[in-house]
This record gives C-alpha cells, sequence and structure tokens, in this order.
C-alpha cells in the first residue's frame, strides 16, 4: 500500500496564489514476470541429478549381477575340480589294487607296486 500527500503554492503570470492539495492512496504489486531463469535451471538441475542416480543405481546393478556370475562360475568350476580331484584318488586306488594283485600273482615288479604307491599317495 503506498500513500502519497502533496501541498504546493504557485504565483505565476497566469495564476496568482494558486494552492494545490492532493492526497493519493494506491495499492502497488509487484509480481516478477522473470527471474533469471533460476527456476527453471533448478527444475532442470533436479531432473538431472535424479537422471544421473537412475544410472548410477543401473551401473550398480550391472557390476553386482557380473560380480555374482562371476563369483557362480568359479564355484561350479571348483566343484568340477573337486569331482576330477576325486576320480583321480578312485583311479589311483584302482591302479594301485590292480598293481598290488599283480604283484601277489607275480605279474608285477615290486618296484611297480612302488610307483602304484607313489602314484596313489600324489591324488589323495
Amino acid at each position: 500500500m503506498v500513500g502519497v500527500r502533496s501541498y504546493s503554492e504557485n504565483d505565476s503570470n497566469n495564476t496568482i496564489g494558486s494552492q494545490f492539495d492532493s492526497t493519493t492512496v494506491a495499492l502497488q504489486f509487484n509480481l516478477p514476470l522473470y527471474a533469471g531463469g533460476y527456476v527453471n535451471a533448478s527444475i532442470r538441475q533436479s531432473l538431472d541429478k535424479v537422471e544421473a542416480a537412475k544410472e548410477d543405481l543401473n551401473l550398480r546393478t550391472r557390476d553386482a549381477n557380473t560380480n555374482i556370475q562371476k563369483y557362480f562360475q568359479h564355484m561350479q568350476s571348483e566343484l568340477l575340480s573337486i569331482q576330477a580331484y576325486r576320480q583321480a584318488v578312485k583311479s589311483s586306488e584302482t591302479a594301485l589294487d590292480g598293481t598290488s594283485k599283480g604283484f601277489s600273482s607275480g605279474l608285477r615288479t615290486n618296484i611297480d607296486v612302488l610307483d602304484a604307491h607313489k602314484g596313489y599317495m600324489k591324488t589323495s
């Protein structure tokens, strides 16, 4: 709200002793039509932050999935290795047993039995 009161006297060749008394009351409203793009820039910045967060989430999700697959395949490989070692132990036991029976029947020598025993000890 704005209020103005003015009083003036004027003496000139055309008007002698003129007095002016005026009072003005006005309502002033200030609405900025353009604020330098601050609001638009803030909105764009917020949208960019949301997009960056989505991309970061996607990256971390892909990394997690890749690591899970890698560790799962590693575990499968290790299980297959364990099965192969068990089979190697069974094969060595069978070879040692066969060599021992061959020695008992006179078809194998003592060195053959020791070699088979050495092979068995490496695998077990």
